[in-house]
């Protein structure tokens, strides 16, 4: 989300892990496709550590699938899918770090650190990484959000596509034309109006994808052509919902506050927070808690 750049965060979980004894177990919370977890996993191997690593998602997770993730690491880890961080299936005072990176806000964030609290030992720390609202990704995200909603408005990219496929269906050659010529107008229409917008945006994904599409519309069966395109639609409906997700779970300072009086509330000795900058640019709160 932030603008066409990956900003590192491997000292902030570096130094987290640093601190954990030789045979620590590290849960992640809201893990995704296991960032912090093979994170954790690298650094075991690297210092000779015993960790016991898990990851827990909400969603079915496969990180094995991601091209480029060390198999070897993987094989550390348990990764535990469609299961509510705030229902951990771990033993109370079980865990010694529990660990999220753009997860943890997503959840019922009190349910979720009572029960981030109730697995921890006496000592145990929990470390997180939030999307903070206002800040140089919450904001870069707006105007992703901003530009994908724009694909979808009436007479764009995205309802032409839907135009080309009725026409390829319906096997009207006349139609079909007449619709690629608009769809080729478009892209190059939208290529201009979002020349500054980061490389790796929905608007050049979608305008090389229906550029594809129109060179090969001749020589592929319709309900292929159809059965792409509504894939294509698909995908940007889903990448409005993801936006809209993340800006709503960025949390501000005042939100911020809450939660580490609550982490006080729940049993915590420390419960603070501050910004996690890269470059000057706000990009997330760094949260940190060490439960009594």
């Amino acid at each position: 989300f932030f603008a066409d750049q990956t900003f590192a965060v491997d000292q902030f979980w570096h130094d987290l892990f640093t601190k954990l004894d030789h045979s620590s177990r590290i849960v992640d919370l809201a893990t995704g496709n296991g960032s912090v977890a093979l994170k954790a996993a690298k650094f075991a191997r690297e210092q000779n550590q015993d960790f016991e690593i898990s990851g827990v998602d909400y969603a079915g997770i496969c990180p094995a699938k991601f091209s480029g993730v060390d198999a070897d690491l993987l094989t550390s880890i348990q990764f535990i899918s469609d299961t509510d961080i705030a229902s951990l299936p771990f033993e109370t005072s079980s865990t010694n770090c529990v660990t999220s990176q753009y997860g943890f806000e997503y959840a019922q964030m009190e349910e979720a650190l009572a029960e981030a609290t109730r697995i921890l030992v006496a000592g145990g720390y929990a470390q997180f990484l939030i999307h903070a609202e206002g800040g140089a990704v919450h904001e870069a995200s707006g105007a992703r959000l901003r530009r994908a909603q724009f694909l979808l408005q009436k007479g764009q990219v995205v309802m032409l596509l839907n135009d080309l496929a009725k026409a390829v269906l319906a096997g009207s050659a006349s139609r079909r034309h007449k619709v690629q010529q608009r769809i080729e107008g478009k892209v190059a229409s939208l290529q201009r109006k979002f020349t500054e917008a980061p490389r790796d945006d929905l608007i050049w994904q979608v305008s090389r994808e229906s550029l594809e599409i129109l060179a090969v519309t001749s020589q592929v069966p319709g309900r292929d052509i159809a059965a792409r395109i509504a894939f294509i639609r698909a995908e940007v409906m889903a990448y409005v919902q993801r936006l809209h997700a993340m800006r709503r779970a960025a949390l501000n300072a005042t939100a911020m506050d809450r939660l580490c009086q609550r982490a006080k509330m729940l049993g915590c000795e420390t419960a603070t927070y501050a910004p996690f900058l890269v470059d000057g640019d706000h990009v997330g709160w760094a949260f940190f808690a060490r439960k009594a």
